[in-house]
């Protein structure tokens, strides 16, 4: 490890996102006004890059978001850079492109047995920093073994999103940075011009001062957008005091030129104020301009927000040769003066090229190309091109107005109704997440403004947000929050709270200081959230302990005919388990969904699960979308084909009777097996389905299921009032 590392504060990179916790390294920053500098300490017990993909292969990777600005996916200041232990790089930038290079990028790597280190040179591609400039940054160790990845750490990407979006990075703050005085001109400093030509001319001036010294100069002549680097000069004494000359050459003839010239030091740090002079070069001989033919044509092409690429036919002509091109773009800017145009031989005829940048965003512009010979004369007439450039980048994130809510309503002691009002964004909010407590458990459309929460333990406060997204993936952090208690089993109504300040999803964010020149990072260690489990909560029963009487319910088509289910639908309704079709019915001769089935499951029973995989045809917008997703965790459902649950569809007897059967295995709460033999007494017991044998055998030992004393319908569909009927005997275990 070179010098200029050891007193570069280590980063502890050893967030587990695989659960191996031989995964592990350190890493290192350093930074100059042009680039970030990393490198990674990783020991290993074997190295593999045996797998094709570069993700499953030994590597590190370091994560960059220049502006801080959430970004799904990465945008034009965004990269993720990985280098394997044998030196091979692999990239991610704007749009989740995956060029096999990344300019001005560069970086090594050393093995020593089966450790290894790396260090990368990574470019700002949009900002220069300096003392105080905060930016986002991630490091990452892959871990691999054969073929096979079998671990990752991070430093601050606690849930593996970091390839994705740049709202799970850390946070760097570079300082460090000693001398920032930049070179001083005396009053009176001339820059003078002598033995002008057509081609070149003599530049002087007297030295700038600096209190570390000045190291060298700059000299700009108004026309190239780079200047020329002056190093190494000695300055000649004369009676005035010491004075700098320089030779330029390479002008073009009869042509005006603005030079200036400005002084910089050790540190980097440069002069704005230099002198200037301009300068006419002298015309030659040549007084004939360049002819364009007849049907040249100018194009634009590859147009952004800030720049664009125009290609031009070859087809200026001079006896004395083209020496250049100049682009004006009609706005009144000063005219670019192209002498490195790309030249290109196509099908149609040769072309050239030129990159055009620092354009205003919306903006129209015509653009027209002109042609100059080696005299210095110009042509008139070159083609032209009109070409708007795109609006600029959305980077404001939605905006919630004073008085924005999110509320509470519907309160069980297993779940409840969050609503919320509109956000509001200049180009439209798309999507809104909603998070309990930090763990996100919904993303929506932006069209929709409800969810059913469900899957909550009885008498347990709960803290929810909400956020907001627009088109470009900018989300809010200021969302409206409320403080929720679910019911207890007593029936006590709890009170939302709602939250009196908007509370941002939270998100680990380390803060790091530099301290050297490069600067080096130090950083704070975040805490890593728990590893993902699965895990059912059984929650105490819900019915009355004692034979309180139940208040009747509203439904006015709960009567004779189902009388057999009143008492179940009037108890469900109470507890805020069920819910009727309106007000005032309850349809309980309706088949139930299969969807429907498992939600009542999954509140009457409390059961809860860490977020994950869903079905293909459930939507996270869907009212039954989480619980669904805890009875998949939980192993209570696996759906037709393990990818699709045909939630809308009708759920038959005997998949009614399985699933709650499992469920109640789930919370320990069905201890009876069951077998065929247990269905002797009814009469259509070999029409049960040999995989709901022992579910339903279990339940009708349990006395949750009984028929019509001689039946089971197995195959019959299930009635809202008898699937209200079942929950209810289960909430009685």
């Amino acid at each position: 490890m070179d010098d200029i590392w050891k007193n570069a504060p280590e980063i502890q990179i050893d967030n587990h996102l695989m659960a191996t916790a031989e995964t592990a390294g350190i890493a290192r920053t350093l930074w100059d006004e042009e680039n970030l500098y990393v490198l990674f300490q990783v020991k290993d017990k074997q190295l593999s890059k045996n797998n094709t993909d570069k993700t499953k292969q030994d590597s590190v990777e370091a994560y960059v978001d220049e502006d801080r600005v959430n970004a799904w996916p990465y945008r034009e200041d965004d990269g993720q850079y990985r280098v394997n232990y044998a030196g091979e790089q692999s990239f991610k930038f704007l749009s989740n492109s995956t060029p096999a290079t990344s300019p001005g990028f560069e970086s090594a790597a050393v093995t020593a047995g089966t450790d290894y280190m790396v260090e990368m040179k990574i470019p700002f591609r949009t900002i220069t920093p300096e003392n105080g400039t905060q930016i986002r940054f991630d490091a990452q160790v892959n871990n691999a073994n054969g073929a096979n990845l079998i671990g990752v750490a991070t430093w601050n990407d606690l849930i593996g999103r970091a390839s994705k979006s740049t709202e799970v990075f850390g946070s760097l703050t570079l300082s460090g940075k000693g001398d920032q005085t930049p070179p001083t001109w005396a009053e009176g400093s001339k820059l003078e011009a002598t033995d002008i030509t057509s081609t070149g001319v003599t530049l002087s001036w007297q030295a700038a001062a600096d209190n570390l010294g000045v190291t060298s100069y700059r000299i700009y002549n108004g026309v190239d957008a780079e200047p020329v680097m002056i190093t190494g000069i000695e300055p000649e004494e004369t009676v005035s005091g010491a004075v700098y000359r320089h030779q330029v050459t390479g002008l073009m003839p009869n042509t005006q030129y603005t030079f200036k010239v400005e002084a910089g030091d050790a540190a980097g740090n440069w002069s704005k104020d230099g002198p200037s002079v301009p300068v006419t070069t002298l015309p030659t001989s040549d007084t004939t301009p360049p002819v364009w033919a007849e049907g040249s044509t100018l194009e634009a092409s590859g147009i952004t927000s800030k720049g664009l690429t125009l290609t031009w036919s070859a087809t200026a002509s001079d006896e004395s040769g083209i020496a250049g091109y100049r682009i004006t773009n009609g706005t009144g800017d000063k005219p670019v003066t192209v002498t490195d145009a790309v030249y290109t031989e196509t099908v149609t005829g040769a072309v050239y090229s030129h990159q055009v940048t620092g354009l205003m965003p919306g903006t129209q512009y015509t653009f027209t190309v002109e042609a100059v010979d080696t005299g210095g004369n110009w042509s008139a007439g070159g083609p032209s091109v009109s070409a708007a450039t795109l609006p600029a980048a959305d980077t404001t994130p939605p905006a919630w107005t004073a008085g924005s809510k999110l509320e509470a309503s519907r309160i069980t002691a297993t779940g409840l109704t969050l609503t919320w009002t509109d956000a509001a964004d200049d180009t439209g909010v798309t999507g809104y997440k909603l998070y309990r407590g930090s763990v996100k458990i919904a993303e929506l459309p932006g069209t929709t403004h409800r969810y059913e929460v469900t899957g909550l333990a009885p008498g347990t406060g709960y803290n929810f947000s909400v956020q907001a997204v627009d088109a470009a993936g900018n989300w809010s952090t200021d969302g409206p929050a409320i403080s929720v208690t679910t019911l207890s089993n007593n029936g006590a109504e709890p009170t939302p709270v709602p939250t009196p300040v908007p509370t941002p999803v939270p998100t680990p964010v380390p803060t790091s200081v530099s301290t050297s020149v490069p600067t080096s990072v130090p950083v704070s260690t975040p805490t890593p959230t728990r590893a993902p489990g699965t895990t059912a909560t059984p929650a105490p029963s819900q019915a009355p302990a004692t034979p309180a009487p139940v208040p009747a319910s509203p439904f006015k088509d709960v009567v004779a005919k189902y009388s057999w289910a009143s008492e179940a639908i009037d108890t469900l309704y109470s507890l805020g388990i069920i819910q009727g079709t309106s007000a005032a019915t309850f349809s309980p001769e309706k088949n139930i969904t299969r969807a429907d089935f498992v939600l009542l499951v999954v509140r009457a029973l409390g059961l809860e699960a860490e977020s994950g995989s869903g079905f293909a045809d459930v939507s996270q917008g869907a009212y039954y979308y989480e619980a669904l997703s805890i009875a998949k965790q939980l192993g209570i459902i696996n759906g037709m084909d393990g990818n699709h649950f045909n939630p809308k569809g009708e759920i038959t007897r005997q998949d009614m009777m399985v699933i709650a059967a499992r469920a109640l295995k789930a919370v320990n709460k069905l201890s009876a097996g069951g077998s065929a033999g247990d269905l002797a007494g009814y009469t259509d017991r070999m029409k049960v389905a040999k995989y709901a044998i022992n579910s339903v055998a279990a339940l009708v030992q349990e006395g949750i299921v009984r028929g019509d004393g001689k039946s089971l319908h197995p195959t019959g569909t299930a009635t809202r009032a008898e699937a209200a009927v079942m929950i209810f005997r289960i909430l009685q275990k």
